[in-house]
Formats: structure tokens, C-alpha cells, sequence
């Protein structure tokens, strides 16, 4: 896994996520092997320049965490928030079990602490989420080349 995200990322413009690698080595989308290695990428920031300069974040993360973790600090006031998990879930055009699981990724990576509670998440975003979430903070733009390759580009 680590010899194909180095050898995208290599290339001019390619900030290929963990996510969209295990996707092209045709391995099952599995959060907690893709967590396993985004540990590694936070636990060794020097693995690869990209992940120095773009944050391990934004190459753990997933489209829909990244949607989901816009959505949520655009609502938080003064860090904080209390959300409808069905707002959340219709703005991300995901269900409402993809938010929970969303949300635990973005707690896991540190970017949030929140759970939810009754129908409704409450969450603060971690005081230096912007430091953490790197440069791209939740942004991404997905480039699919003709032959299928996915990658994000900044």
C-alpha cells in the first residue's frame, strides 16, 4: 500500500488518498485498514513530502468525511455545534449511518470530538483543526483519467 501511495504521489499533482489507493489495488473498502495505514501516515509525517506538505488528513479522509467535516464547521459557533443528523445526512447526500461513521473517522484523526446524541450530533472541532486538517483543510477536487485512475489534486 505504502510503495503505490509513494509511487503516485511521486507524480506532479497527485495527492491520491489512502481510500482511492486501496480502490485501485483492488482491495475492500475497509475503514479499519484504511485507518491502520493513515495511523502510520500521522504517526510518520516524513513518510513521503506530500504528506509533510498537503497533511495526513487530507489523504486519510474520504470525499464524504471531507463534505461531512465542511458541513460541520460551517455550523459550529465558537468551535462548537448541535446539528440535526438528518441536516447533516441530506446535505452530504449520504444516509444518516454514513454520518455516524463519518463522524467517528473524523474523531478518530482528531480533527473533532462529537457523538451523536438522540437526533442530533453535538461536536467541537479540536481548537487547531485548521493546522490539522492541512493546507486543503476539507477541500478536494477528484481527477478520474480515461483508464479509471482516481487521484485528488490540489
Amino acid at each position: 500500500m505504502l510503495a503505490y501511495l509513494r509511487s503516485r504521489w511521486d507524480q506532479l499533482f497527485r495527492l491520491t488518498t489512502v481510500a482511492q489507493a486501496m480502490a485501485a489495488l483492488g482491495l475492500p473498502e475497509d475503514d479499519a485498514s484504511r485507518l491502520r495505514v493513515g495511523d502510520y501516515l500521522l504517526a510518520h509525517p516524513g513518510v513521503h513530502p506530500v504528506g509533510a506538505r498537503w497533511g495526513a488528513r487530507t489523504l486519510i479522509l474520504t470525499e464524504d468525511e471531507k463534505l461531512l467535516g465542511r458541513y460541520l464547521a460551517h455550523h459550529a459557533a465558537s468551535g462548537r455545534g448541535q446539528v440535526p443528523v438528518a441536516a447533516a445526512a441530506a446535505a452530504i447526500q449520504r444516509a444518516p449511518a454514513e454520518v455516524a461513521r463519518g463522524l467517528a473517522v473524523l474523531r478518530h484523526v482528531g480533527l473533532i470530538d462529537g457523538q451523536p446524541v438522540g437526533e442530533a450530533i453535538a461536536y467541537t472541532l479540536a481548537s487547531n483543526w485548521r493546522e490539522l486538517a492541512g493546507p486543503l483543510g476539507f477541500a478536494f477536487h477528484t481527477v478520474t483519467l480515461q483508464a479509471g485512475e482516481r487521484f485528488n489534486v490540489p
